[in-house]
């Protein structure tokens, strides 16, 4: 598997397999399969707690901050299997926490309150 082999890469191989693994299609496909896991089948949900770990981890193969709308998209996915299936997954809220706490946007969240504050 490709999460596999990032570990034995280094340099520019290193961010073509991140570009790989954080396209558009593989959050299609994870779209995909959180749609067929909460569908309602007992067989298919019994995959929903593996999945939403999958999914977790594959949050936390980069942290730059360029992938962060697809990580926010990985979230929604995990949101949308916990209101489907009824299953509470704790690792949401510490996802979408250190997502919202990322720089990029406590930098937007300062400039606002510089602004607001000198009106």
């Amino acid at each position: 598997m490709q999460l596999q082999s990032l570990n034995n890469t280094k340099g520019k191989q290193k961010q073509e397999l991140i570009s790989k693994l954080y396209s558009q299609q593989m959050i299609q496909v994870f779209r995909l399969i959180g749609q067929l896991v909460g569908a309602g089948d007992e067989e298919l949900s019994a995959l929903a707690y593996p999945f939403a770990e999958l999914l977790n981890a594959y949050q936390r193969v980069s942290e730059s901050v360029e992938y962060l709308p697809l990580k926010l998209h990985l979230v929604q996915i995990e949101l949308q299997l916990m209101d489907k299936t009824g299953l509470y997954l704790p690792q949401v809220l510490d996802s979408l926490v250190k997502l919202l706490n990322s720089s990029p946007l406590q930098k937007k969240q300062a400039k606002k309150a510089g602004v607001e504050g000198s009106i």
